[in-house]
C-alpha cells in the first residue's frame, strides 16, 4: 500500500520550492542591495566601453562610405535610454534602513542590469561587413549630383510636378516615361526627377542605365550592378538576371525597400527580367521605372499607360531667347537680331539653342551671319 505521506510529499514538495524562488529573490533584494547597485554600474561602463566603440565604426564607416548596419540606430537608443536610467538611480539612497526602499532599488538595479546584458548579446549578433555603400543607395554621397538642377523654364513646372506625382508611393502608376523629340531635354528633367526623389526620400535605392539606340543587356545588367555595389562574374545573360534578382529579393525587405530604376534614352523594348525585375507589380520587390524615349509607342511596349506617358514640350519663345542669353552677351543691335533669329529657327530645342549659343561665343559678325545662313 502506498505511503499517502510519500504522495503528498512529492506533489507539494516541488510547489513549495517553486514559490520559494521569488520570496528568495525578494530578500536578495533587500539583503544584497548594495550588491546589485555595484554590478549594474559595472555592467553600464562595459556598455558605455561598447558603445563608444560602436559609435567610432559608425563615423569611421561615415567617413569612408562604407556600409552600417541597420540594427545600430536601434541600439544607440536602447542604450541611450539605459544610461539615463542609470545616472538617475537614487545612489545615495541605498545606504537607507528602510527595508522597502532598498528591496524596490536592488530590484530595479537588477532589473537594469538584465536589461544590460541583453543589449550586449544583441551588439553580439551585429554584423559589420565594412562593404563600400551602393552608389544607388538614396543618402550615399555619390548617389547625388551637387551641381543645380534647377530649370528656368516655368513652362516646364508643370510636366515635372506631374511626372514627380506620379512617383510617389501613394500612386497606382508602375512606371513613367518622359516623351519627347530628341535634344528637348527630357533626360535633365529625368536628373531632377531623380534629384528630387532622392531629397524627398521616395525611394530607398534609385539606380539606372543609359539605353542608347542599340539594346544590350549585358551593358544594362553591368550599369545596374555598379549602382547596387555587386558583381556579375557570370557569363550569361539568365544567370546574370537570376544574381540581380536574387539580391532583389534579398534586399526588399518583404516589399518595405523601395527601388527607383531609370532606363534613358530608350530606343526598343527594354526586358525587365534581365535585370532581374517583373514587368508586372507587385512581385515581391517594390519599384517604379522612369524611363525617357522619343517614342511613345517603344513606351507603350515598355507597359507604360497612356496617362502615364508625360510630353516635354518645346520651350517658348522667350524660354528660348533667354536660354541663348546666358551663353552670349552681346550689347550690339545687329548681333542681337540676328541671335533672335537664330534661336527661332532652332524650334526651341534648347540642345539646339546651346550649341549654336556656345559656337558663336566670342564670334566676329560674319562667323553669325554665316551661321543664320546654314540654319535657314
Amino acid at each position: 500500500m502506498s505511503d499517502p505521506t510519500g504522495i503528498a510529499g512529492a506533489i507539494i514538495n516541488p510547489i513549495a520550492q517553486t514559490a520559494l524562488v521569488p520570496v528568495t529573490d525578494h530578500v536578495g533584494y533587500m539583503i544584497s542591495c548594495r550588491k546589485y547597485v555595484r554590478v549594474m554600474q559595472m555592467k553600464m561602463t562595459e556598455l558605455n566601453t561598447s558603445r563608444i566603440s560602436v559609435e567610432e565604426h559608425i563615423s569611421r564607416n561615415t567617413r569612408n562610405h562604407l556600409q552600417i548596419p541597420s540594427q545600430t540606430k536601434e541600439w544607440l537608443d536602447q542604450v541611450e535610454g539605459i544610461r539615463a536610467n542609470v545616472e538617475n538611480f537614487p545612489i545615495d539612497v541605498i545606504t537607507c534602513c528602510s527595508l522597502r526602499i532598498r528591496h524596490k532599488l536592488g530590484q530595479k538595479a537588477f532589473k537594469i542590469t538584465e536589461q544590460i546584458e541583453s543589449l550586449t548579446r544583441q551588439l553580439s549578433l551585429i554584423s559589420w561587413t565594412d562593404d563600400p555603400v551602393p552608389l544607388g543607395r538614396v543618402g550615399s554621397m555619390n548617389a547625388s549630383t551637387s551641381a543645380s538642377l534647377s530649370d528656368d523654364f516655368p513652362s516646364r513646372e508643370k510636366t515635372f510636378t506631374q511626372a514627380l506625382k506620379a512617383l510617389e508611393p501613394n500612386q497606382k502608376f508602375h512606371m513613367v516615361a518622359l516623351c519627347g523629340m530628341g535634344g528637348v531635354g527630357k533626360t535633365r528633367m529625368m536628373q531632377r526627377l531623380k534629384k528630387a526623389a532622392e531629397e524627398k526620400k521616395l525611394f530607398n535605392y534609385i539606380v539606372g542605365a543609359v539605353i542608347g539606340e542599340k539594346t544590350d543587356p549585358f551593358a544594362i545588367q553591368e550599369a545596374i550592378a555598379d549602382y547596387l555595389g555587386i558583381q556579375l562574374n557570370e557569363k550569361t545573360k539568365p544567370a546574370r538576371a537570376d544574381k540581380l534578382r536574387e539580391w532583389f529579393k534579398k534586399n526588399s525587405d518583404g516589399g518595405k525597400t523601395k527601388f527607383l530604376i531609370v532606363l534613358d534614352d530608350v530606343w526598343q523594348l527594354v526586358d525587365l527580367e534581365d535585370i532581374g525585375l517583373s514587368p508586372f507589380p507587385n512581385q515581391g520587390v517594390d519599384f517604379k521605372v522612369l524611363l525617357t524615349s522619343r517614342d511613345s509607342q517603344v513606351c507603350t511596349m515598355m507597359g507604360v499607360e497612356a496617362n502615364s506617358i508625360i510630353n516635354v514640350g518645346l520651350l517658348t519663345e522667350a524660354e528660348a531667347q533667354s536660354l541663348f542669353q546666358q551663353f552670349v552677351e552681346t550689347s550690339e543691335p545687329e548681333l542681337q537680331k540676328i541671335g533672335e533669329d537664330i534661336v527661332r529657327k532652332c524650334c526651341g530645342l534648347p540642345i539646339a539653342i546651346k550649341t549654336m549659343a556656345c559656337t558663336l561665343r566670342n564670334k566676329r559678325k560674319d562667323a553669325w551671319k554665316d551661321a543664320l545662313s546654314r540654319i535657314e
